[in-house]
């Protein structure tokens, strides 16, 4: 897939079910994981809301983080605390 930037955005999905487990945008320290593809997703916490233009309504955004309407500049992605 081709990302905002141009660069190719790789995903991986199960090869059971189809879900889908990360995203492998061209930056090479990071990687997007589903929350929902953890077992236990509660050692995590959101740290901004990406895509916001594409927003439903319905969709809760925490007003406390920063807001993005396509995917932020490399110099404002944060690493996770692993």
């Amino acid at each position: 897939v081709v990302g905002d930037s141009g660069g190719i955005v790789s995903r991986g999905f199960c090869p059971i079910c189809g879900s889908r487990l990360f995203s492998k945008p061209p930056i090479p320290e990071l990687i997007g994981i589903m929350a929902g593809s953890l077992d236990d997703p509660s050692g995590f916490q959101p740290g901004m809301d990406l895509y916001t233009a594409s927003a439903q309504l319905w969709d809760y955004m925490n007003p406390d983080l920063p807001k993005y309407a396509k995917f932020p500049p490399p110099n404002n992605v944060v690493a996770a605390d692993c």
